[in-house]
């Protein structure tokens, strides 16, 4: 399979094991390409520790055009008491958006506050 392969989308069960970026990327190809978005959303999927994906997909809309930092706080609560009810299981988050522009500024905002919150 190559990177612009879009694997099809299976039961969680049944799709592969992410353990890489990579796996990750084609993960969420599998979930999100043939669908189009009409307003920007913010993507939750869970794995659990050996990087199974579980039935969990959860969006939150009506983001902020930047992170509050209240929000950030409660998100990073809610994924760490889930994972850790994994059993030492991760989170991964996508923001989706009308269009196939590039990353816009307010997106890398999102993307690194996202990051500083998680760490």
């Amino acid at each position: 399979m190559t990177d612009d392969d879009i694997p099809p989308l299976r039961r969680p069960e049944d799709m592969p094991p992410v353990g890489t970026q990579a796996d990750l990327w084609r993960h969420w190809r599998a979930l999100m390409d043939p669908l189009g978005f009409s307003e920007r959303l913010l993507w939750i999927t869970f794995f659990t520790a050996d990087g199974r994906a579980t039935p969990v997909l959860q969006q939150v809309s009506d983001l902020p055009r930047t992170p509050e930092p209240a929000m950030l706080d409660s998100l990073m609560f809610v994924l760490r008491e889930v994972c850790d009810g994994l059993g030492d299981g991760s989170a991964a988050l996508l923001i989706s958006r009308p269009g196939r522009s590039g990353i816009t500024a307010a997106e890398r905002t999102w993307a690194q506050r996202l990051t500083e919150a998680a760490t």
